[in-house]
């Protein structure tokens, strides 16, 4: 009979024990890392008529004003725009990096003079410089989030202000071969940069094997954009910026994993 209650006392306490286990929980907690994958619409300055590099050898320039939209009718939830990376440094609370960056170069090849065929029997063609072309562009935005957690234990919304910077240049460089009279190799470039503040909400669904599902929204942001324009070397620069208010902009939708 000892032997009988005993080992019901055992197995009670046993079993109390397993009960009393936390259950792992199924969102973030204190000291986990999500990485993930943004879709949506990115804001590039390379797209935009304002920011063109200028043509060599020009008698006159216009620099224009940066125009930077995001409003929800630009979006495209195939386009992957960039990814981001999150660091609970407490249960709720998170630090945010996000990004994106472009760099394309194209070296420049000198041309080969031709030979006119007005004088001579045979016509040799003119063979003109390739310039040299350098774009890039990088986006990086940075905030805390503070989360919340829901009756649902997959799901967490949470709110967030971030901060944004944005720079873009574009360089050209013409050289001096078939045609010096053209522009006897000079480097010109358009150069943008913005700097911004936004206010973001969002909610993310964990699953039990770590992969989560995520949407924000910019509920309110401001960016400052400043467009800087040489034409020629030994110039002045050129310059123009605006101040660009959204509201309700930028959905992005998120696909990620937790550590």
């Amino acid at each position: 009979m000892k032997k009988i209650v005993l080992l019901f006392t055992l197995l009670t306490v046993g079993l109390t024990s397993l009960q009393a286990q936390e259950t792992p929980k199924m969102g973030p907690q204190k000291g986990t890392v999500t990485v993930s994958l943004l879709l949506g619409n990115a804001s590039t300055y390379n797209t935009g008529e304002w920011f063109q590099l200028p043509a060599a050898g020009q008698e006159s320039y216009t620099v224009y004003s940066p125009m930077v939209n995001g409003y929800p009718t630009n979006n495209s939830l195939i386009n992957m725009i960039g990814a981001e990376g999150k660091w609970f440094f407490a249960d709720s609370w998170a630090v945010r990096l996000s990004g994106a960056a472009l760099l394309s170069s194209s070296p420049s090849y000198e041309g080969i003079a031709g030979v006119d065929g007005s004088s001579t029997i045979t016509t040799i063609p003119t063979y003109n410089d390739v310039p040299a072309r350098e774009v890039s562009e990088v986006i990086i935005n940075a905030g805390a989030d503070k989360y919340f957690a829901t009756p649902n234990e997959h799901l967490f919304w949470y709110v967030a202000p971030v901060l944004n910077f944005h720079y873009a240049r574009k360089t050209g460089y013409e050289v001096s071969g078939a045609d010096p009279t053209y522009d006897p190799g000079t480097t010109r470039y358009s150069e943008a940069w913005g700097l911004g503040l936004s206010a973001i909400a969002g909610v993310e669904y964990y699953t039990s094997t770590g992969i989560f599902f995520g949407f924000e929204l910019q509920g309110g942001s401001y960016m400052y954009t400043k467009n800087t324009l040489l034409p020629q070397e030994g110039l002045e620069t050129l310059s123009a910026d605006n101040h660009n208010f959204s509201f309700l902009s930028s959905p992005t939708v998120k696909i990620g994993f937790k550590f």
